[in-house]
């Protein structure tokens, strides 16, 4: 669902979740119940260690880029147990374990999953199968400011945000139809934020001339991305965030 500027379908994705009478903002479509084919993927996750040159490579995707000091210890930890002790950091906010060896990926997996670096919805136990837990750690790269929650100038605290929207991504029966590279930009106005939109959808806290705070959104290379663009195509109330972002992945 990458778009550039000047794809007619960046507008018509917009309009389908704006308008599209089978898919209202306030009540998306209901999903097929039944489980999806995962989409085959070669890219690394937590539960999918893969082969790399220098051994088995684990990726912990770190949603909105916020570790923990016991989760950090339980990370480095890890990754002298297991591998090479070598950790990369990704572009997505994401940390790579590498030189996994081939008989220590399962309880690799385990000790992340007991530092509680999965999904939410493993916590509460809805996560019945590892295929089902890979779809649903494949897409949380969810991507915040560095400043989120601690920026007084913000108009937003996206954590807020970010907490209900994983939990929908994790929950949602197609969540296996999206690329492991699916990404969602949250920015709330702080001072340290990317303008460029490189991602899948972007949500951007904006305040209208009434005063009324409203989150700006569209799909990657949407405008505005340049100081001369015109105002993005879309905005919603704070609150209903979580249900434009699945009006839109449901819409493709």
């Amino acid at each position: 669902m990458r778009a550039s500027r000047r794809r007619a379908g960046c507008t018509d994705a917009l309009a389908a979740a704006r308008h599209c009478p089978g898919i209202p903002l306030r009540s998306a479509s209901d999903s097929n119940p039944a489980s999806p084919v995962v989409r085959p993927s070669a890219c690394p996750g937590l539960v999918r260690v893969v082969a790399a040159a220098d051994g088995g490579l684990c990726r912990i995707k770190l949603p909105g880029g916020s570790v923990d000091a016991r989760q950090a210890r339980a990370i480095a930890a890890a990754a002298r147990a297991y591998g090479s002790g070598a950790i990369d950091a990704t572009n997505r906010a994401n940390l790579q374990l590498r030189g996994i060896r081939d008989s220590a990926a399962d309880a690799l997996v385990d000790a992340l999953l007991d530092a509680g670096l999965g999904p939410r919805t493993y916590a509460a136990g809805a996560a019945a199968n590892r295929a089902a837990l890979a779809a649903s750690d494949d897409v949380r790269n969810l991507m915040l400011s560095p400043l989120a929650g601690r920026d007084p100038h913000a108009l937003l605290d996206t954590r807020t945000l970010a907490t209900p929207l994983l939990d929908m991504l994790a929950r949602e029966p197609r969540r296996g139809e999206l690329s492991p590279k699916f990404s969602i930009q949250l920015d709330g106005g702080e001072s340290v934020a990317a303008l460029d939109h490189p991602h899948d959808i972007w949500l951007a806290a904006w305040r209208r001339g009434d005063g009324a705070l409203r989150m700006a959104a569209g799909l990657a290379g949407c405008p505005p991305v340049a100081p001369d663009d015109r105002p993005a195509s879309l905005d919603v109330a704070p609150d209903q965030a979580v249900a434009l972002v699945r009006a839109l992945l449901l819409a493709f």
